[in-house]
């Protein structure tokens, strides 16, 4: 036998031991003009690949057609053309924003800076349990939790079991806020479809090459699963109170008893046995604000909800909110929230109007119009 043939005749055996993913390295082979290109292992493994997923694929089509096929068949004639599903509307978030909180300086300050907004901010847990407190009422937020916040609610965080945390923020504006009302008061563990959801819109919302309409679709979807959660009774209502939680409950309590008097720093101390310098420090280093500011801001909250709920004028609730006059009322409002008083009303009842008859393109365009703000 030549040297040739015995070179081609081993590279053979080889071949048949191996496979065609060996390289054969004969002179005299065939499968080297054969296979002049694709003689790489990956190129072939790559075409065989390649070959498999277009098969996968089509099968997946022609099952997934014939699936359609046998549900398409068991559809009923309708009884009506003209009366279909779908008629209470559902929410479509309009002026969408997404951000974290990576501290619990930088949550506990932002929160604080931020101004009166009428946002939905829905908190999603990420890392590092924490109590969020919503108009003197605390919530125990876990790591896999969420909970919405509605317009105009004064929120604190406190209680972090670290320094470090991971908490995402989506803040969002809706016309008309029934469709949600069962997530209000509510913390909602998201299931794995909603988890699949906020990751999708998390994605989505960090690439360049998004549509603003799918992230009102995908955050729309978010939303429907939160609801779905609540109402089937997967969402924890009981919200748990601390020592710091049944603090914040105390100086609600005492603003609240005080009124229509302005409640001071100095007379809270009084009322809960302690030094006034004391009584700061330890809301400083629990809330991360300012006692008095906090104080103050529950004066313009409740004018807030007086504004909202009532006709009284702006005067009768300067004076019951404890501003010594409506000119005192206006400058510490417009300073906290960016607007007058008057204003603040003027939208509110504007909204109610369109809200109970309005159309739904022109609440549609108002609420593009408004412009965001960062709040968490």
């Amino acid at each position: 036998m030549s040297e040739a043939t015995e070179a081609h005749a081993v590279s053979a055996r080889s071949k048949t031991r191996t496979g065609i993913f060996s390289n054969c390295s004969c002179s005299v082979c065939p499968t080297r003009n054969i296979f002049k290109f694709e003689h790489s292992r990956f190129s072939i493994h790559f075409a065989l690949l390649s070959v498999f997923l277009t098969l996968s694929v089509e099968n997946t089509a022609i099952s997934t057609v014939n699936s359609l096929r046998k549900l398409a068949a068991g559809l009923r004639e309708p009884t009506d053309y003209f009366a279909g599903t779908g008629g209470d509307p559902w929410c479509w978030p309009l002026n969408l924003l997404a951000f974290v909180r990576r501290t619990r300086r930088d949550l506990q300050r932002r929160t604080f800076e931020s101004r009166l907004h009428t946002r939905y901010v829905l908190v999603v847990n990420l890392h590092t349990a924490g109590t969020l407190n919503l108009d003197s009422t605390a919530y125990r937020l876990m790591p896999g939790q969420a909970h919405l916040i509605f317009p105009h609610q004064l929120h604190t965080y406190h209680d972090l079991d670290r320094d470090d945390i991971l908490w995402l923020f989506i803040t969002f504006e809706l016309p008309d806020a029934t469709p949600l009302r069962s997530l209000r008061h509510a913390t909602v563990t998201p299931d794995v479809e909603t988890r699949k959801l906020l990751e999708d819109f998390t994605a989505a919302y960090r690439s360049r090459k998004t549509m603003p309409h799918q992230l009102q679709i995908i955050l729309s979807g978010i939303l429907l699963r939160l609801v779905r959660s609540a109402d089937r009774g997967s969402s924890h209502k009981s919200p748990r109170t601390s020592a710091n939680g049944k603090f914040l409950e105390a100086v609600h309590s005492h603003h609240a008893n005080c009124l229509p008097a302005a409640l001071s720093v100095g007379q809270l101390a009084s009322a809960m046995k302690t030094s006034e310098s004391r009584l700061r420090t330890r809301f400083r280093e629990t809330y991360g604000l300012s006692l008095g500011q906090y104080l103050r801001n529950l004066r313009l909250q409740d004018a807030v909800a007086m504004m909202r709920h009532s006709q009284e004028s702006l005067t009768d609730i300067a004076i019951s909110c404890g501003f010594s006059s409506s000119a005192a009322f206006s400058r510490a409002f417009k300073h906290w929230s960016g607007t007058t008083p008057r204003e603040f009303r003027h939208g509110v009842a504007a909204s109610a109007h369109e809200n109970a008859g309005g159309n739904k393109h022109q609440r549609t365009r108002s609420s593009q119009r408004s412009a965001p703000s960062s709040c968490a």
